[in-house]
């Protein structure tokens, strides 16, 4: 499936660990920025570590292992609960983002989606936090820089990270409690999974149809030819063992799972003995220790189930191939050439960390950048559009892949690239690579060891979980430096190491794959009726009493959602803002947007043509072209325009000692492009975005997929107005308290919520959403329901600290001025903003709603919609939809 975060690929450990490709569930929660910083002298003091060795017993932990990392200036603390078995590894280095995490093994036996379905029923509610969807309430109350929870294909994690000591402890408390002593109620579990439902709630006579929120979800991922094809490639490459099965959920397999099933895997899997924990950063380890053994570990015993690892695929005797269907990609810049092919092959153990690293390496040099081998072969003479995403060194399952993929070709052209697969890889046996290219993959990664991200920890920890599952030498893979020393040794001894590689892994490898895809027009009506038969013989089999106990259990569950918090949530330590002030179906949502916002504003109208879907039909009409040189001639005509120091501004970030060679550099570069630099500031053309009277604009994006993308704008005022802030306030709150528990909870969608741009546009959206006209309906109805509410003062005291957590979190030194230089936005402007937030009543939050989401007020507003085919829009009042079907 997709890769977390495309930055992951700078991670040193990018080049010998399992960056997470493998993880695909993600919640609509993005990390921010953070960096390292002193710690307080205390904090120094209590987390120096000098005592810690190994042997000690400490907390009721034993440690194993202490070792110095000197390529990333932190140490490695190994420990092992004895009575448990819990494995414990701790991170220490002077850095203010603390991390933490809890791992177990999770290996599915079938394509229920078991252990993503019990990730997100696990988070809705504990023994301490009784409360429904105590993770969501978090997200309101916490000053976290990252708040999530994943499930791979054979473990599930529970990461987070913040910069404030009591706010990790409140984390630690509520993840802890989810994992070891959830509710797992057969409710959530009907709600997060799948079940039987009618398609109005309250009307028994309406239709019974499948709902849930991983069931819509992975029919939203399966939607996605390149996710259908990843998840394909790896069932079929190690089909033996519980990598043959789908860990997210086969949506015609979902339904087949049982509450009883998920009770006795969380029994199975979810114990300390089956645990890995994570932490990073400088607060103190005895601190954590005594916590997690005194509140968990100590109430277990040893689990009866010992042995949850993955065995070994057995290998090939010979190669095999396989052909299978998807959709027809609308948006394929040539229907002809719609087609995709992987050649992939079972590797080494993931535990060999020197040949994982050396197999990294040579996959850089295969298949990166324009100087690789497969690019110039494959790429360069235009077979297809491209490499697929699959493409490159996969570490993340116990036997380690390498697959070459091409996407975007005909299929009359699959044996075309099998054979120049094949004479690539005798050619690189032959000739070998060239030593600069060898030299320059070390060298950025000896580069990559002193330029970390700013989320180090959290990277760190998702490079090793694939290998940590394993039970892999976590020590000796941080050591990045040894082995790159290590193959230079190899490489100095044999000249002909990397080609002897290639040999033994693409070329006497039997464990070979050739699968195939092409799309089929009766792909998605061969979807929905393999569907419709699964409902109709669930059906088939219900009594009348069966039929009512549906139709009370619909009418409970949505009593639940509709019921105010527990107030035994209030355990959580609340802390106070006060305190604290100091691809389509991947980004479906982000389209919608960005197409409603075009009709409302100048600025999002421009940034629709350079970013949003006219962008992407744009590029598909130019690749449909047969001859370029228009195109060329227009591209030549704009870079005159832009690579122009007419209307030329420069920022700089540096430190002192490079300032001379950094601004000469600069200098140098300004002067040799041409104009003059006298207009840093430019008015461009007004575009004419007016609104005919009682009639608002809307754009529906016709697609082959089986969910929709949903999306309001409205307009308000910018960042310096004095409405902005309780505006920004108001979304937080219409989030949590109002679009997550209707169209999340009881709609089925993925995500949904409210956000405000800088520009002041309020965006309402829904993600993944199996319904389109009532999410619509929920946007319009946003200002009811703010009109109905009497918000607490908790209520907007953790919509503040929800905001102040973005607005206080550290800048990377790289990022520094920036919003001056961009935006305007100075720390005077910064300050006023959180003074203003500061004093945010809920009198100004009811009547900023009045002002701008009233049916009634001058606000312009838009909406659009991505997805199937929808008869329901034109009989919608006061709403004006363009139909744009993608063909």
């Amino acid at each position: 499936m997709r890769a977390i975060h495309e930055s992951d690929r700078c991670n040193p450990l990018a080049v010998f660990c399992p960056i997470v490709t493998g993880i695909q569930y993600e919640d609509l929660i993005q990390p921010a920025k953070t960096s390292v910083t002193s710690p307080t002298p205390e904090a120094s003091k209590k987390s120096s570590l000098v005592d810690l060795c190994e042997g000690k017993e400490l907390e009721g932990f034993v440690i194993q292992q202490v070792s110095e990392i000197p390529d990333f200036h932190c140490k490695a603390y190994r420990l092992l609960h004895t009575a448990t078995g819990a494995q414990y590894l701790h991170i220490y280095r002077n850095d203010s983002n603390n991390v933490f995490s809890i791992g177990l093994r999770t290996t599915p036996n079938d394509s229920t989606g078991l252990p993503h379905i019990l990730e997100h029923t696990t988070l809705c509610g504990s023994v301490q936090y009784p409360c429904r969807d105590p993770f969501f309430k978090m997200l309101n109350r916490s000053m976290a820089t990252f708040m999530n929870a994943m499930t791979g294909p054979d473990y599930t994690m529970y990461p987070f990270s913040t910069q404030n000591k009591q706010d990790y402890h409140n984390l630690m408390s509520v993840y802890l409690d989810a994992v070891f002593r959830p509710k797992l109620r057969e409710s959530d579990f009907r709600q997060e999974g799948w079940r039987l439902e009618h398609e109005q709630v309250e009307d028994p006579t309406s239709p019974i149809i499948f709902k849930g929120v991983v069931f819509n979800e992975m029919k939203g991922v399966f939607a996605e030819n390149q996710s259908l094809f990843g998840q394909k490639l790896l069932n079929t490459i190690l089909p033996s063992n519980t990598y043959g099965y789908v860990s997210g959920g086969d949506p015609l397999v979902i339904p087949k799972l049982t509450y009883k099933d998920l009770v006795a895997f969380h029994k199975k899997y979810y114990s300390p003995s089956n645990s890995r924990i994570y932490s990073y950063g400088n607060l103190p380890l005895e601190e954590h220790l005594n916590y997690i053994n005194s509140s968990y570990l100590v109430k277990f015993e040893p689990s009866p189930y010992k042995d949850t690892s993955v065995p070994s695929e057995k290998r090939w005797q010979s190669g095999k191939s396989q052909h299978i269907s998807c959709r027809p990609d609308p948006m394929a810049a040539d229907p002809e050439k719609q087609s995709s092919i992987a050649i992939s092959f079972l590797c080494s153990n993931i535990n060999d960390i020197q040949e994982t690293f050396e197999l990294q390496v040579l996959s850089e040099l295969l298949v990166k950048g324009p100087n690789s081998a497969f690019y110039k072969t494959l790429v360069e003479p235009n077979i297809g559009a491209g490499f697929s995403p699959v493409t490159g060194y996969d570490a993340h399952t116990k036997d380690t892949i390498f697959t070459v993929g091409l996407q975007g070709l005909n299929a009359i052209d699959f044996d075309k690239v099998v054979n120049i697969f094949d004479k690539t890889v005798d050619t690189v046996i032959e000739n070998g690579f060239e030593e600069r290219h060898i030299e320059g993959v070390l060298h950025r990664i000896e580069l990559s060891l002193k330029h970390q991200s700013s989320d180090f920890g959290l990277n760190l920890l998702f490079g090793l979980t694939p290998l940590w599952n394993h039970d892999g030498d976590l020590v000796k893979a941080l050591k990045i430096g040894e082995q790159v020393l290590h193959l230079r040794q190899n490489l100095k001894i044999n000249p002909q190491h990397l080609q002897d590689k290639v040999c033994t892994y693409l070329k006497a490898n039997k464990h070979r794959l050739v699968l195939t895809m092409s799309p089929d027009e009766s792909y998605e009506s061969k979807q929905a009726q393999a569907e419709q038969q699964l409902l109709s013989s669930k059906l088939a089999n219900l009594s009348e009493k069966d039929r009512e106990v549906i139709y009370q259990q619909g009418i409970e569950l949505k009593r639940e959602q509709e019921n105010t918090a527990d107030t035994s949530f209030e355990t959580l330590v609340r802390v106070s803002a006060a305190d604290l002030v100091n691809g389509i179906i991947d980004m479906g949502h982000h389209y919608a947007i960005s197409s409603a916002a075009s009709l409302v504003s100048l600025s999002a109208c421009r940034k629709e043509l350079l970013s949003g879907l006219s962008y992407v039909t744009k590029m598909r009409e130019i690749a449909q072209k047969t001859d370029l040189t228009p195109t060329l001639n227009q591209v030549q005509q704009i870079s005159s325009l832009v690579l122009n120091k007419t209307h030329l501004r420069c920022a700089t970030n540096l430190s002192p000692n490079e300032k001379d060679f950094i601004l000469s550099k600069t200098g140098s570069f300004i002067e040799s492009i041409p104009g003059v630099c006298d207009k840093p500031f430019i008015q461009t053309r007004v575009l004419d975005l007016a609104q005919p009277s009682g009639v608002s604009p809307a754009i529906h994006h016709v697609h082959a997929i089986p969910v929709n993308f949903a999306a309001k704008c409205v307009t308000t005022v910018p960042y310096t107005h004095g409405h902005f802030a309780p505006l920004r306030i108001l979304t937080r709150l219409l989030t949590s308290k109002y679009l997550h528990p209707l169209i999340r909870e009881k709609g089925g969608a993925y995500g949904s919520g409210a956000s405000l741009s800088p520009s002041g546009v309020l965006n309402f959206f829904s993600y993944r959403d199996p319904n389109s006209t009532s999410t619509l309906d929920a946007f319009d109805e946003a200002h009811a329901w703010v009109s109905q509410n009497e918000f607490t003062d908790q209520d907007i005291e953790e919509a503040k600290l929800g905001i102040f957590q973005k607005i206080d979190a550290p800048i990377p030194p790289g990022s520094k001025g920036m919003n001056k230089f961009l935006y305007g936005i100075d720390d005077e402007v910064l300050q006023k903003h959180r003074l203003d937030l500061m004093t945010v009543s809920r009198e100004d939050i009811h009547e900023v709603s009045s002002d701008y989401l009233d049916r009634n007020s001058k606000s312009k507003c838009a909406r659009a919609l991505i997805g199937p085919e929808n008869k329901d829009l034109k009989s919608r009042s006061g709403e004006e939809w363009k139909i744009i079907v993608q063909e």
